[in-house]
């Protein structure tokens, strides 16, 4: 009976054993099992021991790795335990001596396969050097290291290490000891170290090139981190929330690059570019197509680099040289014996030859055919002698003129420079003038200009007295699409110049009147009639391409009617160039930090 209770006793305490093993050896396997991915794990540290019989050195020891150590288990099931060194103190007698663990011995070792210690960081210390020193000598040790983890039964490990007290105590000579650490691995918790470094260094990562919405997925993913690392319910849930973070970094999109400064170099691209070499009209162009579209911020340096190759190109472009054949053919016009005509309107001819302006480029192109056509106009004009104009000693009297019609040549002049203008063909040469009891009416006669694919014709004329008193012209007669044909207006002194203003209603351009001035040909007056009762609102005959008298109508030098049409073409071009550029498509980029 006494056999069968003890052996039953036996086989009781047997059992018992084996299942707290087990248990044991299932608090171990929580953080040993091939997991095929990289965990890690919190284990507290149950001891560290060592053999030292002395209370002051195994007390000092106990404290030596800090709390716990960080578990890895690796994807092929191999261990590691981080740990971290912590300073020593060793109270001998009432004296405190500095001692910090100088080395992991098995660091040293090299067997080729073993996983070897490895250390992490360093970190400077002090020790005292031997007992009944005061001495502190510095010393730099291991700050944080890692060693290969196989854990026994008991969840304990030997570990080699050397102390630089117990060395100095030893002549200095490294003296290897031997500390034995026990993990609880019962209270494995998860380590959320890596998932808080993660939440760390994104907070600090700034909206400032990031468009809002992949930003507030960042935002969000961390405050969702910040709640797991305060309740972490699983090692997964720890895994999952770091790449649900990584995730949301990794998806964060750069908001587009400014373009404002290209589309600004793109709206300086004149709209005509016949007037510029090919080569300096080259350049422009690959500036131009060279521009990617889209790109994002981190690339606004290139981006910047287009706008100012399209700047340079512009600003490098050469103008091509005017093109001065029709000048020629018309001096070429010019008829070999000029004897025979009157001496003012071989004068007009003289002064349209010698306004010619030699050397202008392409851009001025439209001033170079304008004065072609005053020369063109001036030999149309040239009046042969009258035979009979010897015999005739009646002179004309400007001042006093009597009652009848006169015929005096007429133009449109240039504002401010002394010469016709580049619109030569919109006046009539000739006007009349009826004078009735000492009243002079001018008559004024006009037709369309036309400019390339634009025609135009003057609507309003105001004319300057010598008092200085403006007087609207009055449309006498118009022509069959509308346009006035004929103007008159109260004269109360015939002068050389009068100051006038037109106006061509062109609707772009606004209803703006224009500075000019009206050029008389006082010695070519001439009577036609002595009826100061009749209205003469048809025009007089031309003959050639413009007036009797060669001259020209002009405006302003920054108002004449031509410059007027040809900004108005060059508006229509800048207008569609940044309708174009508006209508680029929206940038967009998937680049990421």
């Amino acid at each position: 009976m006494t056999f069968a209770k003890n052996n039953f006793f036996k086989r009781s305490v047997s059992f018992i054993l084996t299942i707290v093993m087990v248990l044991s050896m299932g608090a171990i396997s929580a953080f040993a099992q091939d997991t095929k991915e990289t965990k890690k794990y919190n284990v507290p540290i149950k001891s560290l021991t060592t053999a030292a019989p002395i209370k002051p050195v195994k007390d000092a020891f106990a404290k030596a790795f800090g709390n716990s150590v960080t578990v890895t288990v690796n994807e092929d099931g191999t261990k590691t335990a981080r740990i971290k060194n912590h300073h020593m103190v060793i109270n001998f007698f009432g004296k405190n001596y500095d001692a910090n663990v100088s080395s992991i011995v098995d660091a040293d070792e090299s067997t080729e396969g073993v996983q070897k210690p490895v250390i992490h960081s360093t970190k400077e210390e002090v020790y005292t050097n031997g007992i009944g020193s005061s001495e502190q000598v510095k010393i730099t040790v291991p700050d944080e290291f890692s060693i290969p983890l196989n854990l026994d039964k008991k969840g304990s490990q030997k570990i080699s290490i050397t102390v630089d007290f117990m060395d100095a105590m030893k002549g200095g000579k490294p003296s290897p000891t031997t500390v034995t650490l026990t993990l609880d691995t019962e209270n494995v918790s998860v380590d959320t170290s890596e998932l808080k470094s993660l939440i760390d260094e994104y907070s600090k990562i700034s909206n400032e090139n990031y468009t809002s919405e992949s930003y507030a997925k960042l935002q969000a993913a961390i405050e969702k981190a910040k709640g797991v690392v305060e309740k972490p319910e699983s090692l997964d849930n720890v895994s999952s929330m770091i790449k649900e973070l990584k995730a949301a970094k990794d998806g964060l999109k750069y908001q587009g690059a400014d373009y404002k400064a290209v589309d600004e170099a793109l709206a300086k691209i004149p709209a005509d570019s016949s007037i510029y070499t090919e080569e300096s009209w080259a350049a422009v162009e690959a500036a131009k197509n060279a521009v990617v579209n889209g790109l994002d911020k981190t690339q606004q340096n290139k981006v910047n680099a287009y706008a100012a190759a399209i700047e340079k190109a512009v600003k490098e472009l050469v103008l091509k040289d005017a093109n001065y054949t029709e000048v020629q053919k018309a001096i070429n016009s010019v008829p070999q014996d000029l004897s025979k005509f009157t001496d003012e309107s071989v004068m007009v001819l003289k002064d349209a030859i010698k306004a010619v302006q030699y050397g202008l480029k392409a851009d001025k192109q439209n001033e170079v055919n304008a004065m072609a056509a005053a020369i063109t106009a001036a030999v149309a004009g040239l009046k042969e002698k009258d035979d009979n104009s010897s015999n005739n000693d009646e002179v004309i009297d400007i001042k006093n003129l009597k009652d009848g019609i006169y015929e005096i040549p007429v133009a449109l002049w240039n504002a401010t420079q002394d010469k016709p203008s580049m619109a030569a063909s919109s006046f009539n040469g000739t006007a009349r003038i009826v004078v009735k009891d000492g009243q002079k009416t001018v008559y004024i006669y006009t037709k369309p200009m036309t400019f390339g694919a634009i025609t135009a014709s003057l609507q309003e004329m105001k004319v300057q007295q010598v008092n200085g008193k403006w007087v609207e012209a009055k449309v006498e007669t118009k022509s069959k699409d509308g346009n006035p044909n004929c103007f008159s207006f109260e004269l109360d002194e015939l002068k050389e110049y009068l100051t006038a203003k037109v106006n061509p209603h062109v609707d772009m351009m606004g209803n703006q009147d224009i500075d000019a001035r009206l050029k008389f040909n006082l010695g070519a007056i001439k009577m036609i009639s002595d009826n100061a009762d009749e209205k003469p609102l048809t025009p007089p005959a031309e003959s050639g391409n413009s007036s009797a008298n060669g001259i020209s109508p002009n405006t302003g030098n920054d108002s004449s009617v031509v410059i007027w049409y040809v900004l108005l073409i060059t508006s229509a071009g800048a207008l569609l160039t940044m309708l174009s550029i508006n209508k680029r498509k929206p940038r967009e980029n998937e680049n990421k930090q």
